[in-house]
Formats: structure tokens, sequence, C-alpha cells
């Protein structure tokens, strides 16, 4: 999925690529918002000016398809295949669970980049670009689909948006974002998956995330319970012995291991950041050494495989 921005250099051949021919593509919003996290807390440890300059780049560039020129976009999602509004908003279209995922994870990543460029490095343009963002997903998408569009789009992770609406909750105080974050999380495929085998990691661990905040500012512990619960299942039944979490992006039970350790199409390192991030935000709560343990083991599991593969 694009941000509504063409790229300037040739992207790397990857399956995120979206080069054909000569073509340059779009730029991929999933990674943009990620790099913001990135720049964010790299600056945040090093305090390093120079790290900035770049994010600020992409601030202005971002700044300009929701503001300037001819068609100005405040969701910021040029889609080859289709527009935003049309793939949630339109009950009529189809697309796969690919393209949903897409969607709704490249929403989640941009506005949460954003968030982190605004929190960290005190960029005022990223909260303007992340609210009118924000506020044209819920006013022109999610408050326009069916009911049957939104229990669809819950297979796909429509509860990580949560994590950026309660973010911005947290810096604007405006109380739809609040309302918003908990009528995803209530919508979301967390609260009645019986196992998690062949589930998209990313999808579980982002409604997870959300899941997690959502307990800082609601009385009921259901949902900050159910996360501790899914957390200790992953930890126990769908870690490998690498650190790695899944095969081809979905849980694999430990029950498969054997046979899928045979597949080429492992664990993805971001799956594990992202689950790692997850047991951060849940050991301010729970102070569970089985956290420290788990996340210890995973640096060290990563460390050994990157000096294995000469990384």
């Amino acid at each position: 999925m694009g941000t509504g921005q063409k790229s300037k250099i040739k992207p790397y051949p990857i399956h995120q690529s979206s080069l054909k021919s000569d073509s340059y593509g779009v730029v991929n919003g999933e990674l943009v918002g990620t790099y913001l996290s990135a720049v964010a807390k790299m600056y945040q440890t090093t305090v390093d000016e120079l790290l900035l300059d770049s994010a600020d780049i992409v601030l202005k560039e971002l700044n300009k398809l929701q503001v300037d020129g001819k068609n100005a976009e405040p969701l910021l999602a040029s889609l080859p295949m289709r527009g935003i509004c049309e793939v949630i908003g339109n009950p009529n279209v189809e697309l796969s669970e690919e393209q949903y995922v897409l969607t709704i994870y490249t929403a989640q990543k941009l506005l949460t980049g954003l968030c982190d460029i605004y929190t960290i490095a005190k960029r005022d343009i990223a909260k303007e670009i992340a609210v009118l963002y924000a506020d044209a997903l819920l006013d022109r998408v999610l408050q326009k689909a069916s009911p049957q569009k939104i229990e669809e789009l819950s297979k796909f992770g429509l509860g990580s948006l949560s994590r950026p609406y309660l973010t911005l909750y947290e810096i604007t105080q405006n109380d739809k974002y609040l309302q918003c974050a908990k009528w995803l999380i209530e919508s979301s495929t967390i609260n009645t998956l019986d196992s998690l085998s062949g589930h998209d990691v990313k999808v579980i661990v982002a409604d997870m995330y959300g899941a997690a905040l959502l307990g800082k500012y609601v009385q009921d512990t259901v949902y900050q319970e159910l996360v501790y619960a899914r957390w200790n299942d992953i930890v126990d039944n769908y870690v490998w012995l690498t650190g790695g979490i899944g095969v081809k992006g979905k849980f694999v039970h430990k029950s498969e291991f054997v046979v899928m350790a045979e597949d080429l199409c492992g664990s993805e390192l971001c799956n594990v950041l992202d689950f790692m991030e997850l047991t951060q935000q849940l050991y301010q709560r729970y102070g569970d050494e089985k956290m420290v343990e788990y996340y210890e083991g995973e640096l060290s599991a990563e460390y050994d495989f990157a000096v294995v593969n000469g990384e």
C-alpha cells in the first residue's frame, strides 16, 4: 500500500516492492511508518539531530499530499489496486486477505510512526498529519462501513488501529479517539479465538498491543487479563528455539515444529520485534520475571542468529 507519493529512488527488489518495468513505483506506507518509528527511537537513544533531517523531509512530503496541490488527500492511501475508502467503506468491494491485512496494517504503522516522531522528537507537523489522517479514516471509512464489513475486517487486524488512536488520545485528550479505540478492540478477534494456529502473527500481536494500552484508560480488566493469557500462550506454545514466531507470518503450534522446520520461509524478524515491544508494555504492568527471561532470550537468540548468518 502506498502513501500517495512517488518514490524518488528505485525500491529494493523484495515482496513489498512496487517496481514495474522502469517505473519507480509508490512509496510503501508501511515502510514509511516503520521508518519514522525507528528514527524517533534512535533519536531518543542518541539525541543526534542529524537523524531527524531525513524524517523532516518525509514529513514535509506527507504534509504536501494532505494540504497542497490539486488532489490533497488526508488519508495518504493511494493503493495501486483500490483506494482505502473503497477497500473498507464499500460493501461491494471484495479483496484478498493479504490486501485487507496490508491496508489495515499500513494505516496502523503509518499512524504509529507519525505519533512516535511527534511524542519523541516533538515534530508538530507529525501531529497535524496524524490528526488529519486519523479523522479522515474514522469519519470517511470506519464510521461508514457496514456491520458486516467491520466483522469481516476484524479478522484482518482492525483492532490494531486502536494503538495509534489511543496514542492520539494521549496527545490530544480528545475523547473521540478513546471511544474509537474501545470500539476497535471490542470488534477485534482476540476476544473469540480458540487457537492462534494459522492466524496472522502481526495482526494478533498488534491487536494485543492495543488491548494492553486500553487497560490504562478503562476500569474493566477483562482485556488486560486476556492479553496476559494470550502472551503466555504464545511464549509457551508458539516461539521457536531460535526466538522466531510463526512461519510465513502465521502462528505455528509447537506440535507442528518438526514438520514446519523444513519450510524455508521461516519466521519474520518484524514479528519478533513487535512481540518484544508488546512484552515491554506488559512488563510495566505485571513485572513478571518470565517476561524478562523471554525478552533476554530473544535478544540472545537474534544475536546468535545474526552472527551465524554473517549479518
